[in-house]
């Protein structure tokens, strides 16, 4: 017996259970250090997924100077689309929101100009899927 009233036997095991309980306390504190990313299943809205994508868009009251896109008049009708769908997405992901027309992207200066779509077609916005298409 040790001055305690404790003997040796019965020391170790106590060490050991306390020592265990603090590691225990220090782990659960901590975390085991991994850090989950969950990815976004698609909501169907094409506004909130677009802007879900992108993580690091600006705030609408925080965004900053838009420097107004060219689309070439040159430019195949494929080309011309991207270019307008890439615009249109940008905007809706800064704005949060689908613009009602094209030409609400030349007023907020997001285009310098709506280019010229091809004989009979013109450029419609197509919101479910947040692209520009020709109709």
């Amino acid at each position: 017996m040790n001055r305690h009233g404790l003997s040796q036997l019965t020391r170790e095991p106590m060490r050991f259970l306390l020592l265990g309980i603090f590691a225990s306390g220090i782990f659960l504190a901590t975390g085991c250090g991994k850090k989950k990313s969950f990815e976004v299943a698609p909501s169907g809205n094409a506004v909130a997924d677009a802007a879900s994508a992108s993580p690091s868009a600006p705030v609408p009251g925080n965004a900053p100077r838009v420097v107004p896109v060219v689309v070439a008049a040159t430019a195949d009708a494929s080309a011309q689309l991207a270019q307008l769908t890439q615009v249109l997405r940008r905007f809706a992901v800064e704005h949060r929101q689908v613009p009602k027309s094209l030409n609400e992207l030349v007023v907020a200066q997001y285009l310098a100009a709506l280019p010229a779509a091809p004989a009979g077609k013109q450029f419609v916005i197509e919101p479910k899927h947040l692209e520009v298409v020709l109709k």
